[in-house]
C-alpha cells in the first residue's frame, strides 16, 4: 500500500476485501473463493488497517 499517496489510502479505506497477487494460470484453482489461483491472498482491508499489519481473510467451511 502506498503510505505516499493520501487519496490511495482513502480510496481503500472503502474496501473490506483486496484479492492481492497475479494470476499464474499454472496454479489456477476453480475451487478458491474471490481469487483465481492459489498463489494470491485474500486480505481483510478493514483489519489490515487497524492492525496496521497484512491481515489474511479466512473462510468459514460450509
Amino acid at each position: 500500500m502506498s503510505k505516499e499517496s493520501e487519496t490511495t489510502r482513502k480510496l481503500i479505506s472503502y474496501f473490506d476485501i483486496v484479492v492481492d497477487g497475479k494470476f499464474e494460470e499454472n496454479l489456477k484453482d476453480v475451487t478458491l473463493k474471490f481469487k483465481g489461483s492459489s498463489n494470491q491472498r485474500t486480505i481483510e482491508v478493514q483489519k489490515t488497517l487497524k492492525e496496521n499489519r497484512i491481515v489474511l481473510h479466512e473462510f468459514e467451511e460450509v
